[in-house]
């Protein structure tokens, strides 16, 4: 999928909650770069700007969603399944992915430089940003209780210059006010290293139709495609064996 039509369909995710704020809004068809988007509200004069981007890690994207990343790996296990009906009770991938509370926060922060570049065109109202996970969802029981003050707080520490900050779960389509910057911002609860602790994501392996399989065991075990930072240490730590042997 292009980068422009990913946008595009987090822009779509997004309109209730634009809706909600903006009241009456159309989209301009040939804004889609620098900023990423643009609307027109009945309610405010002017084009509102809009930078969309993801606060998923980057080593977590290019891990699940790097289709060249291990590919020989996978198609070892294909061809053994098609060969031979013989399937591995191991997952293909499988990475924890942590959710501290600054996990949405440190995601669009590094955005910050662009709204004075986007406001110095002149173009513009104002600049908000869209921001979107994978993997963090609203509906999760600690979204609107723990990672959403948390988020606003932070944000009104840093002066985050953008109007507003909107989040949306990419898998549910949901989405939600994490920020805004003429509002006071709620009080942050406190720090609980449980809620923070995230989720796991797993994929595979392929199992042919009609086979029994022990899912426990599959998730449990250690994935066939290890995400890169391991093999990095395993590369150093061989490194240092060598250096160590001569």
């Amino acid at each position: 999928m292009s980068k422009v039509l990913e946008e595009r369909n987090i822009l779509e995710l997004a309109k209730p909650i634009l809706g909600e704020i903006y009241g009456n809004f159309q989209v301009v068809p040939e804004q889609t770069d620098r900023p990423d988007a643009a609307i027109i509200s009945d309610t405010i004069e002017g084009r509102i700007g809009i930078e969309i981007t993801s606060v998923d890690g980057t080593d977590v994207q290019q891990y699940f969603n790097d289709e060249k990343f291990g590919r020989d790996i996978e198609s070892k296990l294909i061809d053994d399944v098609i060969s031979s009906g013989k399937h591995s009770d191991r997952p293909t991938k499988k990475l924890s992915i942590p959710f501290p509370k600054s996990y949405i926060a440190d995601g669009v922060l590094k955005k910050i430089d662009k709204h004075s570049e986007y406001f110095a065109s002149g173009e513009y109202e104002e600049i908000i940003l869209i921001s979107f996970s994978e993997y963090l969802e609203i509906r999760g029981r600690h979204f609107e209780s723990y990672h959403k003050p948390w988020t606003w707080h932070l944000l009104k520490e840093k002066s985050f210059p953008f109007s507003k900050v909107i989040f949306v779960c990419k898998n549910n389509g949901d989405s939600s006010l994490v920020y805004d910057k003429n509002a006071p911002a709620p009080e942050p609860p406190e720090c609980d290293p449980d809620k923070e602790l995230g989720i796991t994501r797993t994929i595979g392996p392929i199992i042919p139709p009609g086979k029994m399989v022990n899912l426990y065991k599959i998730i449990s075990d250690e994935p066939h495609i290890a995400p890169r930072e391991k093999h990095r240490k395993k590369g150093r730590k061989n490194s240092r064996k060598i250096s160590r042997k001569k």
